[in-house]
């Protein structure tokens, strides 16, 4: 599987979900996580926008999202979202050196540039994508019973393919 099918995989996993949940299951807040699913989706939905925006300006910068309260608050604005992130990967052929602007501290002074590229931050994304997905499950098992989750919902590949070797 390549990396654009690997996006697709992931971005459609939670697409599935944004289908199936109904709107107060979205918009709650979790005990569990201590955040509503609605925000983990805006979270992933605004890492592949920054990466978007970074391509343009040369420079990604997750730390400056926008926060954007209407993906977390209407899934099906979200998956609206979600498609144009899909149709962006499926046109986009290059791997441009980008540079990654990050602060890793608590104050926000210490910034981090290096140089990257296009590919090195989608396979980031992905990462993040399955991580995410992955604390949003143990919010939909707590609240969402109605809701059928993809089997690899959540899980890296490397974990299934393990999985699938018996041990």
């Amino acid at each position: 599987m390549n990396l654009k099918e690997t996006v697709y995989d992931v971005l459609n996993q939670l697409q599935l979900v944004l289908e199936q949940i109904n709107l107060d299951d979205y918009t709650g807040k979790n005990k569990s996580i201590d955040s509503s699913i609605g925000e983990h989706t805006r979270h992933i939905i605004e890492f592949y926008i920054c990466l978007i925006q970074g391509l343009n300006s040369g420079t990604v910068n997750y730390d400056s999202r926008q926060r954007d309260k209407r993906i977390e608050s209407d899934p099906d604005f979200a998956i609206s979202k979600i498609k144009e992130i899909l149709s962006f990967t499926d046109n986009f052929k290059e791997n441009p050196a980008i540079m990654l602007n990050q602060s890793y501290g608590y104050s926000g002074i210490d910034n981090l540039t290096i140089q990257t590229n296009y590919l090195r931050e989608l396979t980031y994304n992905i990462e993040h994508t399955i991580h995410h997905l992955a604390i949003m499950k143990t919010a939909i098992i707590e609240r969402c019973e109605y809701m059928d989750l993809p089997g690899n919902f959540g899980i890296a590949s490397s974990t299934v393919r393990y999985m699938n070797t018996g041990k």
